[in-house]
């Protein structure tokens, strides 16, 4: 007889078991289903962050342009000043067209002697 009552037992046991197993299933596919769905919403929050991310970088440049100018006083500049702008521009643009002649010798030095 106490056999038999422990066959029973175990039987409900396996019962027991089943049922608690198949309710960790679904259990786990829902907390799947709610991580899938977690990811997307999270995508979703990015994309428009970064839209918005994107606009403000477009936004501040445009609104500088058009809201950041303030007339500045002109101050007087002196000869001097003047002079020293020229002779800047002036060595700029002749290093652009015509370089200058202490670069034309000195590639000539690096050059093998002519014979």
């Amino acid at each position: 007889m106490v056999r038999i009552l422990k066959v029973t037992e175990l039987a409900d046991k396996k019962k027991e078991l089943l049922a608690r197993s198949e309710i960790h299933r679904q259990t786990l596919a829902l907390e799947v289903t709610n991580v899938k769905l977690g990811w997307a919403l999270l995508k979703k929050r990015m994309l428009v962050l970064k839209t918005v991310y994107r606009m403000f970088g477009w936004a501040v440049p445009v609104g500088t342009i058009l809201f950041g100018h303030k007339k500045k006083e002109r101050q007087r500049s002196g000869f001097l000043s003047k002079l020293l702008s020229g002779f800047n521009l002036a060595t700029k643009i002749k290093s652009m067209f015509g370089g200058s002649h202490a670069g034309e010798h000195k590639e000539e030095t690096e050059e093998a002697p002519r014979v």
